[in-house]
């Protein structure tokens, strides 16, 4: 008896009409299963409701990072929008879907330091990383704990993120440290994945070359006597070297009309240094058509580079070993936690936090005060921008 043939299945090839039955559901399966045509919002025309979703999202901001409320600690820093701020998002699929990953160039992203900034910037793939369009972080050094101890500036911590691509990036200089003239610089000179910078701190004491808090660390005061260059003239050149002055770069030093009223209220006595307390801000716009985008393997930046001096190591490492390093500064967690809620009226809105009051408000003395301001340029703002609250900066 000869044995029973298994059956084979037989493949069966698809007709043209099974494949496009297929896309169809697919394509429906996507789409929601009501298209809300009877909402006002979806009566109007796409580019009016794109309209809508960018003035919404360009007024959010979504903060991280830890805030110095008080001289007693800094505490984890939670943004008020948090919640809602991206709502709109679930309301319904079909505004899911017309909205996408747009919201990415609109919203306001907030670090307090740039460990937080390194902290969730780095576990995003660089082209999402590449959406984003507007960043704000502190002009805090970044400090690694290997034998030599090295800080970084943020010029060097954006070397860490490969694929941002920033139209607008605010670097607030909390303290008015004397490190502040170098990390601005440094910006200007070696800085990509901006196209517009805004450097804001809290007075001009930066620019000057007499800077009271480095003169109580040299030996010989004059030898700090020129440190820094004529501003703006001398990056107004050095920009136009990088990009080229076809491509019509700029920098701009604006001074803000209204001086910190918090200090002079306060302390009476300080009234005196009111013109110094006027905050100042540098803009500084790369040039028309130049590719600014942090590149993968872009060149090492001169007088250091995390990726020189940490070969191979990505910033989770680096950060482990960083949290290993300041493990002993910790508390025994007993103590109870703390969150500080984060809220404003306007997104660009800030606060100088209280840490680096102490610092920041160092006596002057009369000679240090006049030195201040020597070596600036006299500066005409002949920009479009609006800002009120800003004049250009005249010396």
């Amino acid at each position: 008896m000869a044995p029973s043939k298994i059956p084979v299945a037989k493949k069966y090839k698809k007709s043209k009409q099974d494949k496009g039955n297929m896309l169809q559901q697919q394509h429906l399966s996507r789409l929601p299963l009501h298209q809300q045509e009877d909402s006002r919002l979806m009566q109007l025309a796409q580019e009016l409701r794109n309209e809508i979703y960018e003035h919404l999202f360009c007024a959010t901001r979504f903060a991280s990072g830890m805030f110095a409320f008080t001289r007693n600690g800094s505490y984890p820093i939670v943004s008020a929008t948090d919640r809602n701020g991206l709502s709109i998002l679930r309301c319904c699929r079909r505004v899911h879907n017309e909205i996408g990953s747009t919201w990415l160039g609109h919203v306001l992203f907030l670090f307090t330091d740039p460990r937080a900034m390194l902290d969730k910037l780095c576990n995003i793939p660089s082209p999402v990383l590449g959406q984003i369009r507007n960043v704000r972080v502190t002009a805090d050094k970044l400090m690694l704990p290997d034998q030599f101890g090295k800080c970084y500036g943020t010029a060097r911590i954006l070397k860490l993120l490969p694929g941002l691509n920033l139209d607008v990036l605010t670097v607030l200089d909390e303290g008015g440290m004397a490190t502040s003239y170098e990390t601005l610089n440094m910006l200007i000179r070696h800085g990509i994945g901006w196209k517009e910078l805004r450097f804001i701190s809290r007075d001009s004491r930066f620019l000057g070359y007499g800077h009271g808090l480095r003169r109580r660390f040299i030996d010989n005061p004059q030898d700090d006597l020129y440190l820094h260059q004529p501003q703006p003239s001398d990056w107004q050149q050095a920009l136009e070297l990088r990009d080229g002055i076809d491509s019509s770069p700029s920098v701009i030093i604006y001074r803000t009309n209204n001086a910190i009223l918090s200090i002079l209220m306060e302390w009476p006595p300080r009234m005196r240094r009111v013109k110094r307390k006027k905050e100042v801000m540098v803009v500084v716009k790369r040039g028309v058509g130049v590719d600014y985008a942090e590149l993968q393997a872009s060149p090492y930046l001169p007088g250091g580079d995390i990726r020189q001096h940490f070969p191979g190591k990505p910033w989770k490492e680096l950060q482990a070993w960083q949290e290993e390093f300041h493990e002993s500064d910790e508390d025994d967690g007993n103590a109870e936690e703390w969150w500080g809620l984060e809220s404003y009226t306007h997104v660009d809105d800030y606060i100088w936090p209280t840490l680096h009051e102490s610092c920041e408000d160092q006596e002057m003395s009369e000679d240090e005060e006049e030195e201040v301001g020597i070596w600036m340029d006299t500066y005409t703002d002949e920009s479009d921008d609006d800002r009120s609250d800003w004049s250009a900066l005249h010396f």
